[in-house]
């Protein structure tokens, strides 16, 4: 058994569906903790959550892919190479970098990320693996939990489950989703948050069938079809009007299809990032001034057909071109 050596950064995995506020929780924790590095993994090639995190933390981006399968040799290479700089500023008296943390793709398996770092003998000498957090989105939490094996993988390998936006979701609900949390992962940790701030947590009911029940895929159930992700730029001339009710009208009609949007889009008011998931739009904020990323809208769901959506972006706004189409896992 290798013993990671004195002064070996301590690395969290942060993991969790599609859009279930990962960056919106690491961002406030991060706040104050200079001593952080963070390696964002966006299963799109247009990188998003970077332009979030990189006021509050020194960012690596591995995009284009999961790194539990597509970018694991790229994500062991970016971790030697953490490990190497804190090596180096270790022997410079500059070491301030102590702690690594890495978010996975909402389509990745942390699981399988923790088995590409256990076997690697130079990550096992210069990481130490403290936990795996998975955040779960309490107004989507329970039917990912149903439609998703991922999402059920996802928390069953997790030692710290946080339920985020519980405030739209009712109490009642929060503690049926913590209950059946509490079955699929009986060692985690369970929380609760509100945009990255912890708040009280129902008490847990747990499932009416038995636990086990609730891991376990139906009988004669067929896996998902494997996620796309489609990625549009909106022509210069775009509104924010126009854009927002093409996004609404699309939701509205496709959102059983499309399971995550994220993106940069210019608009009148300046570059916006706009989220949504599934037929739910959050707010949009302002991306800071300066902010890195290329502008790009990524939609990530099932059976997408990439030309016809470009084509519905033309019927509202301005040409729009498609940048790629991304195979999942």
């Amino acid at each position: 058994m290798t013993v990671p050596e004195p002064g070996a950064l301590r690395l969290t995995l942060l993991g969790g569906f599609l859009g279930s506020g990962k960056t919106t929780w690491l961002r406030h924790r991060l706040r104050g903790h200079d001593d952080t590095l963070v390696v964002v993994n966006e299963f799109a090639g247009c990188a998003v959550d970077d332009v979030l995190l990189a006021a509050v933390a020194p960012t690596t981006v591995i995009a284009g892919g999961c790194c539990c399968c597509t970018h694991r040799d790229e994500l062991v290479a970016v971790l030697r190479d953490l490990a190497e700089q804190r090596h180096a500023g270790l022997s410079a008296g500059l070491g301030a970098a102590r702690r690594v943390v890495l978010e996975t793709s909402g389509m990745a398996d942390p699981a399988a990320v923790a088995q590409a770092i256990a076997g690697d003998p130079v990550l096992v000498s210069n990481l130490v693996l403290d936990e795996i957090v998975v955040t779960v989105d309490a107004v989507h939490g329970a039917d990912q939990l149903e439609a998703e094996p991922l999402a059920v993988a996802q928390a069953a390998c997790a030692d710290r489950i946080v339920i985020t936006k519980a405030d739209a979701a009712g109490t009642d609900d929060v503690a049926r989703l913590a209950g059946r949390l509490a079955a699929l992962a009986p060692r985690a940790r369970l929380e609760a948050a509100v945009l990255g701030e912890a708040v009280a947590l129902p008490e847990p009911v747990a499932p009416a069938g038995p636990a086990a029940a609730a891991a376990a895929p139906a009988a004669g159930a067929t896996a998902p079809a494997v996620p796309v992700a489609v990625t549009l730029t909106p022509g210069p001339e775009t509104g924010w009007p126009e854009l927002a009710v093409w996004l609404s009208a699309l939701l509205h009609h496709h959102g059983d299809r499309i399971l995550r949007v994220k993106g940069l889009v210019r608009t009148e008011a300046g570059r916006m990032v706009l989220q949504a998931v599934g037929p739910s739009v959050q707010r949009p904020e302002l991306a800071r001034p300066g902010a890195d990323g290329d502008d790009g809208l990524v939609l990530i769901g099932r059976d997408l057909d990439a030309a016809l959506l470009a084509r519905s972006l033309r019927a509202f706004a301005a040409p729009a071109r498609v940048l790629a189409e991304v195979p999942g896992r």
